[in-house]
């Protein structure tokens, strides 16, 4: 894949002599030879996951995912990855290695302009802990609201992991991601909300027993920032008040995330929202696995129409 960049322990011992004493520890002498190569980042990364190797040379592998750019073998210590994957909004890059004793021994992204909010989780200590630490042969769990982003990085993992696993004669290749797990996994309808998270509703008609409410709320793209041109999400509710139920929810427009936050607007989540009881104050419903913070703003919408019907 990449030219050798290793390098012997007599020549290190040579070049750290100065004036009869020895001045510079061998990893001194380690920085600028691969930083020459593939830039301080890749370095201090380097250097971070094997403090103590005096040997570090890029090696050439086979990689059938094609998501492994440069991969490096610490002598005597274990392996380290450096990818670039595919995340929501843009490519991410980083570097894992991995100890011959089969533990990951660090996790460093090196570049990362996802998201904002969420889609950047995977630089953040949680996440990087969930991943140092673990076995060669162990899943790795994408984060609950950045899934896109998070299993992309989760599938680079598992790009090194099936190479180390190879070489090092450990069945089972590459572990398979867990699911992402829901963030909140329900929702409850009537509880306390701030000014910028509560619905409004902007129209309301009347047939007979059925009222109709057209709700505006605050979904991600607003809460979140750094997102432009935003919007608040709109909902039409339907409760039938001699009833006491909810009729219909449906979500009309969603500026949230395509293809994550929109996914409120599918039958799987609005219908449970159907026959709730709105007399009942533990009613709740079940957040869209990677959306959370969508999820919520539909049920603060359909809170707004329940409070409008009293």
């Amino acid at each position: 894949m990449k030219k050798s960049l290793g390098f012997s322990a007599a020549f290190l011992a040579i070049v750290v002599l100065v004036s009869g004493g020895v001045t510079k520890a061998a990893d001194s002498y380690l920085a600028p030879i691969i930083e020459k190569n593939s830039g301080s980042q890749d370095t201090t990364a380097l250097k971070e996951m094997f403090p103590d190797a005096t040997e570090i040379a890029e090696i050439t592998i086979e990689d059938s995912t094609g998501l492994i750019t440069t991969a490096y073998e610490a002598k005597g210590a274990g392996y380290a990855y450096k990818i670039t994957t595919q995340g929501f909004a843009a490519p991410i890059s980083f570097i894992v290695g991995i100890g011959n004793d089969a533990t990951i021994k660090g996790f460093k992204v090196l570049e990362l302009a996802d998201t904002p909010g969420y889609g950047m989780k995977v630089g953040e200590p949680d996440f990087i802990a969930s991943v140092v630490g673990k076995k060669s042969s162990d899943s790795i769990a994408a984060i609950s609201g950045a899934t896109i982003s998070s299993s992309a990085v989760v599938k680079g993992i598992d790009a090194a992991k099936a190479h180390f696993n190879s070489v090092s004669g450990i069945e089972g290749g590459s572990s398979t991601p867990e699911p992402a797990k829901p963030a909140g996994t329900s929702i409850k309808i009537f509880r306390a909300l701030g000014e910028k998270t509560k619905g409004t509703v902007v129209e309301k008609k009347e047939d007979g027993d059925v009222l109709t409410f057209t709700v505006t709320a605050n979904g991600y793209a607003i809460l979140e920032e750094g997102f432009t041109e935003v919007a608040p999400n709109k909902v039409i509710v339907v409760i039938d008040k001699a009833k006491q139920t909810i009729v219909s929810v449906e979500v009309v427009e969603v500026n949230d995330t395509k293809g994550v936050g929109t996914r409120v607007s599918e039958e799987a989540f609005t219908s449970q929202f159907k026959d709730l009881s709105i007399a009942d104050e533990t009613i709740a419903v079940d957040a869209v696995s990677g959306a959370t913070v969508s999820s919520e703003s539909v049920v603060n919408a359909v809170k707004a129409a329940i409070d409008a019907s009293k």
